[in-house]
């Protein structure tokens, strides 16, 4: 039986690059998110201007991460917890 890898506890523990990679795959996941949230709305019938508003909250937290200055780990540490909790947000919204 192989040894399990030793999980990573703390941000401390991983490279800057590693860290920016983590913030830009929770973007990633809150973008599925949305576009799973934009498919049950459609399927619902819900109006153009309600699936635009989703588009568009999906290209505002895009320019949010793109804004944050790579060489600051702490706003990217910050930024991957506020897309963490929208996402929980987010999927609250979608069935089971």
């Amino acid at each position: 039986m192989s040894a399990q890898p030793q999980r990573i506890e703390t941000f401390g523990e991983c490279s800057d690059v590693v860290v920016y990679d983590i913030m830009r795959e929770r973007l990633t996941r809150l973008g599925g998110s949305l576009i799973a949230l934009i498919d049950l709305e459609e399927a619902r019938g819900a109006d153009r201007v309600r699936v635009g508003e989703l588009f568009a909250r999906k290209d505002e937290y895009r320019r949010a991460v793109d804004a944050v200055d790579p060489g600051d780990r702490a706003a990217q540490i910050r930024m991957i917890a506020y897309l963490s909790s929208e996402r929980d947000r987010v999927e609250d919204l979608l069935p089971v």
